[in-house]
């Protein structure tokens, strides 16, 4: 079974794919891409909500046995201008999962068992991390995917 996990920032999408074979968790995308970063010539959201939703039927297409999507959501926050543009992307990220089929999820630190302040180290400790571009926001992904996995 493989789980994609998602974290949206102002200026990108991060993701794991995680996939249980037997009791072995691979962390299939450690190694290749797990980072769109939304072009810089776009002037509106509507021009990034179209190219995520774009991407992210091309990464479900080229694995086409996702079973189920969990998204990393913002934290209870007062709201501002880039907070309800990350909104907006994980529900087109919502949008996606449904037109596809696919099961999905939000998630909180709470329901992850980490903080924003010690989640790289437990995603770290209980799957690895990404070579390149490793920060608390692909540890976010990681980690929904990996508890979503049902691991402990």
């Amino acid at each position: 079974m493989k789980i994609l996990g998602i974290r949206v920032s102002s200026d990108c999408v991060r993701y794991a794919i995680l996939e249980k074979i037997g009791d072995k968790i691979v962390f299939v995308n450690k190694t290749t891409e797990n980072r769109l970063v939304f072009p810089a010539n776009f002037d509106s959201i509507n021009q990034k909500l179209l190219w995520i939703k774009n991407e992210l039927e091309r990464i479900i297409r080229q694995n086409t046995d996702i079973a189920r999507i969990v998204i990393k959501t913002n934290e209870f926050l007062q709201e501002n201008k880039s907070i309800r543009a990350t909104n907006y992307v994980d529900a087109v990220c919502i949008l996606v999962a449904a037109e596809k089929g696919i099961s999905v999820y939000t998630k909180l630190y709470s329901q992850i068992g980490a903080t924003n302040g010690n989640v790289k180290e437990r995603a770290e400790h209980k799957i690895g991390r990404t070579e390149k571009y490793w920060d608390s926001k692909m540890a976010d992904a990681t980690l929904c995917a990996y508890q979503e996995l049902g691991a402990n």
